[in-house]
């Protein structure tokens, strides 16, 4: 219902997306963009936003003026992760300007307060 005032501008792919393919429910960046340009991409995909920018690495390098919106605070270390994944590859960063306070999950240990947001773009 989200969606369905926007049928005719997307797509919607039953799939899960990370760093490798089955062929059938997990799918990568790569694979589902094929050699499409693009030139934004958002994601809160539960922590597998890493997985997802590594299933990607064609797409960020074939795409010369990306941006990127992702979240960072699932998993205790996805925000460094996250950032030094996107700076090798010559995108910079920035992270949203407050952090979340994570009090959910009662077997944390550390890293109460989060980075939420990690925006990226790259420019040629």
């Amino acid at each position: 219902m989200t969606f369905a005032p926007y049928r005719e501008k997307i797509e919607i792919v039953p799939k899960f997306i990370s760093d490798n393919s089955d062929g059938v429910d997990i799918t990568t960046l790569d694979e589902m963009l094929g050699e499409a340009t693009a030139n934004f991409i958002k994601a809160d995909i539960e922590g597998a936003e890493v997985d997802m920018l590594r299933g990607g690495e064609k797409t960020l390098k074939r795409n010369a003026n990306i941006k990127l919106s992702l979240c960072t605070y699932h998993n205790e270390h996805d925000a460094e992760e996250l950032r030094r994944f996107l700076e090798e590859r010559g995108l910079k960063t920035r992270f949203s300007d407050h952090f979340m306070i994570m009090h959910y999950d009662p077997d944390m240990r550390s890293s109460w307060l989060r980075h939420g947001v990690i925006r990226a773009v790259k420019q040629m």
